[in-house]
């Protein structure tokens, strides 16, 4: 099955695009500037950034996609409401599991969510957490056969990304 990286992209861009809809518009959001990780090993490649994303990686072999966003603003959503906001443009999205972590030495919301994008029927897990008035997304897209594949490389890019 083949994909273009477009399709997992807009995925992402889906998650991040959609939670700074609800900020206020009289105060201006920007990015984080302290974070540091190691990027994902391969087959994922890094990509140019797309839009408000500050990381994204494609594998060459699956097209699944590892990517990350922040979002600096002083109101920003809970969680779960962060994360409700990301999922209004993906179709059919169902909250497979979710579990509330320590993560950065900060609570964290990780969620398995399942949804169709263009027809495409795709899981993502989502990991967020907010540190220094800062919203952080990382998530892993992958189509729904292929997810455990290379969930690994996902889960071990989450142990070394660290926000200082």
């Amino acid at each position: 099955m083949m994909v273009t990286k477009t399709l997992f992209a807009a995925v992402i861009l889906v998650l991040s695009g959609c939670v700074s809809v609800n900020l206020p518009l009289s105060q201006k959001s920007t990015k984080a500037e302290n974070t540091s990780y190691q990027e994902p090993a391969m087959p994922f490649i890094k990509q140019t950034s797309e839009n408000n994303l500050d990381g994204l990686w494609i594998s060459k072999n699956t097209k699944s996609t590892i990517g990350f966003y922040s979002l600096c603003h002083k109101n920003l959503p809970p969680l779960r409401n962060a994360r409700s906001n990301s999922l209004n443009g993906i179709e059919n999205s169902e909250i497979l599991k979710e579990d509330v972590i320590r993560y950065n030495d900060r609570e964290a919301l990780r969620s398995i969510i399942q949804g169709k994008l263009e027809g495409f029927i795709f899981q993502i897990e989502s990991l967020l957490f907010i540190k220094d008035s800062c919203l952080f997304e990382i998530s892993y897209v992958s189509y729904k056969e292929n997810f455990d594949k290379e969930r690994g490389i996902y889960n071990k890019f989450l142990e070394g990304f660290k926000v200082y």
